[in-house]
């Protein structure tokens, strides 16, 4: 800095570590974002079974499929156990709860 005010080397080195921490953000956030789709793909995976286990109850069926945001997922019922198969970002899952 001198009497005119900011240098021009002054301007460029605070926009170069400005970049930065910028572009140092992004795999973060990338990470995030997957981390909290898989979670949500995990509470819509228990609503399928929740559902799959009223109509094991009702209906006496032991197998179906429910879609949720363009997801399909399949849940299949086997004496004390209801498990839901699906296709998440980190690839084919299988979430089984079991009855107590």
């Amino acid at each position: 800095m001198n009497e005119r005010g900011i240098v021009f080397l002054d301007s460029i080195l605070v926009l170069a570590i400005l970049l930065v921490i910028g572009l140092s953000m992004i795999p973060i956030v990338s990470f995030l974002k997957t981390e909290v789709h898989y979670a949500k793909q995990l509470v819509h995976a228990s609503e399928v079974a929740y559902i799959g286990v009223s109509i094991v109850k009702f209906e006496q069926a032991v197998s179906g499929t429910h879609e949720i945001d363009h997801v399909v997922y399949e849940w299949v019922y086997d004496s004390n156990e209801i498990c839901v198969e699906f296709e998440s970002v980190k690839g084919e899952e299988n979430y089984c709860i079991q009855a107590d």
